[in-house]
This record gives structure tokens, sequence and C-alpha cells, in this order.
């Protein structure tokens, strides 16, 4: 008795699996007197599988398969964040930075049971191109601390590295580190007029299709960063890192300049301020 297996192998870009094509066994007697091989033809979607190699266990001939372009069953997400250079973190504003004392009053949730002693606490503010540092032996901020927290902007970094000792239950001491990176955001932080699902279904709906056409077998993750100004208008459109399509990277840039209005972010003295933003979009599933 003859039996011939397909095996497809298909490399998905996210995750990676195996699936095996089953025959049908014909009947000796015919198998006997007809040597042409017979492969049943099974759907590639039927395992989820998009693209790969066919391989004939018999004689090892490999074939290569697409079946479709990978983008139609790959949901795109739209995620549009607060952003510096050092991407997006936990948000904090001026006023509270300016208000603080100790690094429990920076630090939301401060978890001050765990730490038996400080072997330093260490204040970096990135502003623009320039980086200030002041080091200090516990948690309650020196002078000199409280002005470089003070002098943090709107889209500044802000990073708080705290080594300490921490003594465990076997009374075991233990030097540890704990760092916080924060973005300073405006008292009032810009909206997209009609929210944000309203603005996720605009960009969206005005580039799904058009990337989807370019039946891209893998869409490396663009960004893009832009501000809103403080009259609620998108500027400094640029892009961060590129999807590897100059026609998607431009639809997007010309998607961000056009897009409708915000309400501009408002600083603590309730007037408008720019806020900077990044777009990305990427695949998710499998």
């Amino acid at each position: 008795m003859k039996i011939n297996v397909t095996i497809f192998i298909a490399g998905l870009t996210i995750a990676g699996f195996a699936a095996v094509g089953f025959v049908d066994e014909a009947p000796q007697d015919s198998i006997e007197n007809d040597n042409t091989e017979t492969v049943n033809t099974l759907e590639l979607t039927d395992f989820g599988i998009n693209g790969g190699l066919t391989i004939n266990s018999q004689n090892g001939s490999v074939s290569q398969f697409v079946s479709g372009n990978i983008l139609d069953d790959v949901e795109l997400f739209y995620s549009v964040r607060g952003w510096t250079k050092v991407g997006y973190n936990r948000a904090i504003t001026q006023q509270k930075l300016r208000n603080a004392n100790a690094i429990s009053d920076v630090i939301e949730g401060y978890p001050s049971s765990w730490i038996a002693g400080y072997n330093s606490v260490t204040i970096s503010v990135t502003v623009g191109n320039k980086e200030m540092e002041e080091v200090s032996m516990d948690e309650v901020l020196t002078t000199k601390q409280k002005e470089i927290l003070d002098s943090a902007e709107v889209s500044s970094s802000v990073l708080i590295t705290v080594q300490y000792i921490k003594q465990n239950y076997n009374d075991k001491v233990e030097n540890r580190q704990m760092n916080a990176l924060m973005t300073v955001v405006p008292a009032t932080e810009a909206k997209y007029v009609g929210g944000r699902d309203k603005m996720i279904a605009y960009l969206k709906d005005n580039s799904i299709d058009q990337i989807k056409d370019k039946k891209l077998d893998y869409l490396p993750q663009p960004t893009l960063s832009f501000v809103v100004n403080e009259a609620g208008v998108t500027e400094e459109v640029k892009l961060v890192k590129t999807s590897n399509n100059k026609d998607i990277d431009q639809l997007l840039i010309d998607l961000v300049k056009e897009m409708p209005q915000w309400e501009p972010a408002k600083n603590a003295d309730d007037l408008p301020v720019k806020q900077q933003f990044i777009l990305d979009i990427g695949q998710g599933g499998c």
C-alpha cells in the first residue's frame, strides 16, 4: 500500500507553527497499476496558514505556496499616546512636581514599607537636549532636587533611581534598585473632539484599506510623532519609525496632518499649551 503525505510548514510573522496535511489511502489495486502521485488539496486557511513550504515526503521536492494576503486576516491596532524622546511612561503634572517634598510625593504608591534604608536617590530631568541630575541619601528631596523638578516642562522626562536596602522575612538584607520613569503632561491633556474612539475610527477608516491593498507579508510597526498646538491643530508631524513602504508612510503623515480638531492642552493657569503625541500602528493576533 502506498501513502502520499504532504507536510505544510508555515512561518508566520508573529507566531510560527506547523500543520500536517492528510491524504486519502487509494485502493491497493489502483496503486499497483498507476505510479502517478495523488495528493489531496487542502485549504491552507483551515490551518490558519498563509504561506510557507510544501514538502513531498516521497521525492523530497519542495515548493513555495502563498494563500492570499496575510493582512486580510490580521487586525491592525492604532494607538495614540503622549510622547517624549524616551517614549511614553507614567504621567505626572508640573504642579505635582513643584509641590513635592519627598519621593513619595512624586511616585504614586511609593512602597516605603519595603525599604529598610537608602544607599542613594538620584533624580534626573531631561528638558529638550539638556539633562540635569542630583543625588541625595534618603527619601527627602534636597533643595537642588526640588530645583530641577521645578524646571521640568511639558513633555520632559523625569527619572528617579532609588538604591535601597531591603530586609527579607528571614532577616536577610539585600541591596535593591527601583527605577521610576515619568513624562510631564499638562494639567489638562489635549483631547480629540468626539473622544478617543472617534479618533481611532478616523485613523482606521482612512488607512486600513490602503495598507491592505499593498499586500504586504509583514508590516513593520510605523511610528509617527506630532504636536497638538494651542489652537488644537496637529503640526510638526514626523516619521519616527518607517513601515518600509513609502506610500504607507506618506499616507499616515497626511492622515495626521489632516486630522480634525482637538481640544488643546492647558496648563495649571488654564492657558492653552502644546502637547506632543505618538501614533503607533501595528498588527495584532496571529
